[in-house]
């Protein structure tokens, strides 16, 4: 009997089977969970992952704690990031937003830990509060001219940023909003903010030069507060009030550059010492009447996502090196020698005296301050391509040849005259290989990547 019933349930199964019909079963759930045109969900298995267009809006959690995604690409129809929708995915490397994101929700990309790189959009508006706070691996930021509102924590605890470019029409700037970014060595602050709120630059404790565009009025308590490493700080004259403990803990600061009149100075609430607080404002060098910097230049041909645009912005601002005309950099053209001499010449003329706008007179003062300073001798052609070796080179003497280990790239010979500079710039992060344990020596630097090895030796 029971081998009759057996025999009889296999049949049914091989009719079943053979009529075509499916045995039930679980339905895989999509990579995104699409909702109109609202992305409400990311179940995919990670990697590198690109959001279909049409997708509008990446809702509140989407990609929350999706450890396994290691970058992501955003598509031009993206206009709005939702609140945490990348929330702590600690495996995201890189992040691509399309030019259609205007807005960053608040805690967007919170804690992600490993993310290095956000190619922001061209067309963004506002970032909220704690967008990116706790991306301790964030090493540059570069935002658009469109973003008039940065929220409180925004960037707060971004420990390896060195690199900041504020909006030149950022109009509103939330407390602690760059708080403990501790790797930045310059920040400048466009005169479009008025107000620096309290503890924006709190704890930015490797910051040596400060420099406040002409517009701001006030600077609030601790807006700096705990950056020990200040000693550089330019002033415009439209200055106010400074708020109290605004620079405390800033006992390195030894010159401030201020725009206006030394009436004008004395006017400006907060300068001095009170019962409570010794200012440290009151132990620097004032140099009034300081010519005050513009904010840096917009090229027509520097896109944002470009891993030079930081630099540029960098040289621009401090006047170290300006545009070719046209709203042209023209960063892919190659760079000649007495171009590279000018750039260090006006980076050292930065780093010792007030703000002083680039020039094309530069040139020859530049020339003769390299042979002052034995980095040229009479073979010197200024049209001269530069090189790779020849780049480091200059840049190794104009900050006094320091001891270096020999060159480990197999294209180095262990006497060349600039082995020394190339092991120099690779140790002190300027630049690197070009891979397969070459450092091609004798290939052509563009202007982009000239600034880029300047910004990287100064900061």
């Amino acid at each position: 009997m029971k081998q009759a019933l057996k025999k009889a349930l296999s049949l049914v199964l091989a009719l079943t089977l053979c009529m075509g019909l499916a045995l039930p079963a679980f339905a895989a759930k999509p990579d995104f969970e699409i909702a109109g045109t609202t992305l409400k969900k990311y179940n995919g298995p990670g990697g590198n992952v690109v959001i279909p267009s049409g997708v509008t809006t990446i809702a509140d959690g989407a990609f929350r704690r999706k450890n396994a995604v290691s970058s992501v690409t955003i598509p031009n129809s993206v206009t709005r990031i939702e609140k945490s929708a990348f929330y702590q995915c600690e495996g995201l490397l890189r992040a691509t937003l399309g030019d259609g994101v205007t807005s960053i929700g608040n805690s967007a990309f919170y804690d992600c830990t490993s993310l290095a790189t956000v190619a922001f959009s061209s067309g963004l508006t506002s970032i909220g509060d704690s967008a990116f706070s706790g991306c301790s691996s964030l090493t540059s930021v570069t935002l658009p001219n469109t973003v008039t509102s940065i929220g409180s924590h925004a960037f707060a605890n971004c420990s390896s940023m060195k690199s900041l470019t504020l909006s030149n029409n950022l109009v509103s700037m939330g407390q602690w909003a760059f708080t403990n970014c501790s790797s930045l060595t310059s920040i400048f602050v466009p005169g479009s903010v008025k107000t620096i709120p309290k503890h924006a630059f709190s704890g930015c404790t490797s910051a040596k030069n400060i420099t406040i565009y002409e517009g701001i009025t006030t600077i609030e308590a601790n807006a700096f507060r705990s950056c020990p490493s200040l000693t550089r700080l330019t002033l415009p004259s439209s200055l106010q009030e400074i708020g109290t403990t605004a620079f405390y803990d800033g006992k390195g600061l030894r010159d401030i550059y201020y725009g206006g009149s030394e009436e004008q100075w004395k006017a400006v609430r907060g300068v001095k010492s009170d019962l409570f607080f010794k200012s440290p404002l009151e132990d620097a060098a004032v140099h009034y009447n300081s010519p005050m910097p513009t904010v840096p230049a917009s090229f027509n041909d520097v896109r944002i996502s470009e891993w030079y645009a930081g630099p540029v912005a960098w040289a621009s601002g401090l006047g170290i090196a300006n545009g070719t005309g046209n709203g042209k950099f023209d960063p892919t053209q190659p760079c000649t020698q007495a171009q590279i001499l000018t750039f260090l010449y006006r980076g050292a003329r930065a780093d010792e005296g007030p703000y002083v706008a680039a020039d094309g007179s530069d040139m020859a003062a530049a020339e003769q301050w390299a042979r002052e300073k034995g980095m040229i001798d009479s073979s010197y052609v200024g049209s001269t391509l530069c090189t790779r070796a020849t780049a480091v080179y200059f840049i190794w003497q104009a900050f006094g040849s320091p001891n270096a280990s020999g060159s480990s790239f197999k294209d180095i010979p262990a006497g060349a005259d600039y082995a020394a500079s190339v092991s120099w710039a690779v140790q002190k992060g300027v630049t690197d290989g070009t891979g397969n344990g070459n450092f091609s020596p004798n290939n052509v630097c563009n202007r982009g990547q000239i600034v880029t090895f300047l910004y990287r030796a100064y900061n």
